[in-house]
């Protein structure tokens, strides 16, 4: 749908108390992308396109085309059709202000913008300029429309409404625009309030999976500690056997870390560790064992009093080493 429009008049003030001399103003960039926007909205699509601007001594005027591919700037475009929106709006860059008290209009608060670039046109609810709005009939109050061909051409139906309906489960009594868009707004609210659950279900998940890692972490942290400990238990009970000694223990403790069952294998194999000395002491104490062993058969008559006489010295070997020898010597007085 088009229509024609005035964007804005000098001869008057806005309701920022500003005002931008239209003769200052540059279309050159602007002509090249025209989109129409709404509410000046520049982070979403474009409603449809100005297909002129021009000046018009203090005005800037010209036509506009809704997308009526679009729904929603069909809908808008209803809008204007049918009287519920009839505003335009500009949005300019600053180039050149002036201070100049001869271009100030009555009640203006602000320096006149006396040269800028046109920078986008939007449909508005309520323009700041009260003469920015679409051109209406003065008979009819019907918007005065693009003429192609010499003839007055009415636009087709944005949609069909009764296959609309269908779509939407509507019954054919409710084959209407307004029962349509209320179906609509239905559904979009059901897919917001879908959007707002996956996010919150996104939330959780990921709140799930930092306790899941952490869980992990931590599981992993203790498993390592038991292994620590179970390592160090091995490695101390092999050098309080004196299977190894306490330097080998931390080489031995190095390999358990990496492959436990292997060392845990070894060490049991292992013999207790004995020092020449002490190997040559036992060998010392085994032969002075045998040797009393030899003595005890020849002197099996002597008595405790005879060993005191005649060997005090291997009657105190008895004493420390063959303490059941000694206590039989004992008891045989006590029997006496």
């Amino acid at each position: 749908m088009k229509l024609k429009a005035e964007f804005y008049d000098d001869s008057t003030l806005d309701d920022h108390s500003e005002r931008i001399l239209i003769e200052g103003v540059r279309l050159e960039r602007f002509v090249k992308n025209s989109v129409l926007l709404y509410m000046h909205e520049q982070m979403t699509y474009p409603v449809g396109r100005v297909l002129e601007v021009r000046k018009e001594k203090n005005k800037l005027v010209g036509e506009v085309e809704f997308d009526m591919e679009d729904e929603f700037a069909a809908r808008i475009a209803n809008k204007y059709k049918n009287g519920f929106m009839n505003g335009f709006s500009i949005s300019v860059k600053p180039l050149e202000k002036s201070d100049d008290i001869s271009l100030l209009l009555e009640g203006q608060k602000r320096a006149t913008i006396s040269k800028s670039e046109l920078y986008e046109i939007s449909c508005v609810t309520i323009p700041s300029h009260e003469d920015a709005l679409a051109m209406r009939n003065a008979v009819n109050n019907e918007l005065i429309k693009s003429v192609q061909n010499n003839s007055s051409l009415e636009q087709p139906p944005v949609m069909d409404l009764q296959k609309l309906a269908t779509r939407l489960s509507l019954g054919k009594d409710k084959a209407d625009e307004t029962s349509i868009l209320s179906e609509v707004d239905k559904l979009l609210k059901r897919a917001s309030d879908a959007e707002k659950q996956v996010t919150d279900l996104q939330k959780v998940t990921t709140e799930k999976e930092k306790t899941v890692n952490t869980l992990e972490e931590r599981l992993a942290n203790l498993e390592e500690t038991q292994k620590i400990e179970k390592v160090e238990t091995l490695i101390r009970g092999a050098v309080e056997s004196q299977k190894i000694t306490q330097a080998e223990g931390e080489n031995y403790k190095k390999l358990a870390l990496v492959d436990y069952d292997s060392v845990a294998g070894i060490l049991e194999q292992k013999r207790v560790y004995r020092s020449i000395n002490s190997q040559l002491q036992t060998a010392q104490s085994t032969g002075k064992q045998s040797q009393f062993e030899a003595l005890k058969a020849k002197r099996s008559a002597w008595d405790l009093t005879k060993w005191q006489k005649e060997d005090p010295k291997n009657l105190s070997y008895a004493r420390d080493n063959d303490k059941e020898f000694y206590q039989s010597l004992i008891d045989a007085i006590d029997l006496d």
